[in-house]
């Protein structure tokens, strides 16, 4: 499901508990990646009003709902350039899920993120991938392809068609 940032703000609690677990113990690309800063960085996007995140949930019978995965960080714009080129935030899933279920959760999200971008007009997605697992899946579900540029050196970019 698609969440403003109002939303975001409600449910940070689950948002925060969802993102420790799930990069807690990360390799990480570069020094400048820690699962703090990947707090900080989504904390922020509450406070920016051109985007939204997706948030995989499940029914928890303590609680409205548990997150099991998201992407943080998508445009709610149509592309400002001719390229019509995005990236997108963070993305997690839950690592205490069994491998079918976090394959079923990434297909999933990979799928409403293209439907969601394709409304909005956009055709390409430029992202700086975080993680040495994130690099893995990333790579394979979503069909991006490693094009590091002297500015990113771990820029992946592939078409959402």
């Amino acid at each position: 499901m698609l969440i403003s940032n109002v939303d975001l703000a409600l449910g940070w609690d689950q948002v925060e508990v969802a993102l420790c677990k799930a990069f807690e113990g990360a390799e990480f690309v570069n020094e400048e990646y820690s699962q703090k800063r990947i707090l900080e960085v989504v904390h922020a996007s509450i406070y920016k009003p051109d985007i939204v995140h997706m948030l995989a949930c499940t029914p928890d019978p303590e609680g409205p709902y548990q997150v099991i995965g998201g992407i943080m960080g998508l445009p709610s714009f149509s592309p400002p350039n001719k390229e019509r080129v995005t990236g997108i935030g963070w993305m997690f899933v839950d690592p205490d899920l069994p491998p079918r279920a976090r394959l079923d959760v990434t297909r999933r999200m990979r799928e409403d993120m293209r439907t969601h971008l394709f409304g909005f007009d956009y055709q390409r997605l430029e992202v700086t991938i975080g993680t040495k697992a994130g690099e893995n899946a990333l790579s394979r579900f979503f069909d991006l392809k490693y094009e590091p540029s002297p500015e990113d050196p771990h820029r992946w970019v592939g078409d959402l068609t």
